[in-house]
């Protein structure tokens, strides 16, 4: 199992209306794919970890770069992993979070965006928050 973890500035092209359409082509295309991750939607910033085998996860990851509805795209951690830990979602969006939890990641991403290398601990924690986002259930 492969996994990948980025971080991006959403970019001027991107619109509100976009994540409906993303959430659906990246569940229907995960799916196909057998890969599972989380998309997290923050203010100024997207989150997402994927997993998968690596050439599924580095195919998605490519195009994902190519989107210029974002920008600034920093892979932050890839790794083979021996256990899955985001299988349950084909592409899980923590877009309805309180208001408490969002300051929380907020300020958590805001740490990564300045930071150029990780350490293991970061990275842990990261996933941990990640995982801790329980996916909406809402449908669009």
């Amino acid at each position: 199992m492969y996994q990948l973890i980025y971080i991006s500035e959403k970019s001027r092209h991107f619109e509100l209306e976009d994540i409906p359409r993303i959430l659906h082509i990246a569940r229907i295309n995960n799916e196909l794919l057998n890969v599972s991750g989380l998309l997290l939607d923050l203010p100024e910033h997207f989150i997402q970890v994927l997993e998968g085998t690596q050439n599924n996860v580095e195919s998605i990851f490519t195009k994902i770069s190519d989107d210029i509805r974002h920008c600034n795209i920093r892979c932050i951690y890839k790794q083979t992993v021996m256990l899955q830990e985001f299988g349950d979602w084909s592409m899980g969006f923590s877009g309805e979070l309180n208001l408490e939890v969002i300051q929380d990641t907020i300020h958590i991403a805001n740490e990564f965006v300045r930071k150029q290398t990780f350490t293991n601990i970061q990275i842990d924690s990261l996933k941990l928050l990640l995982k801790s986002l329980n996916p909406t259930s809402k449908t669009y």
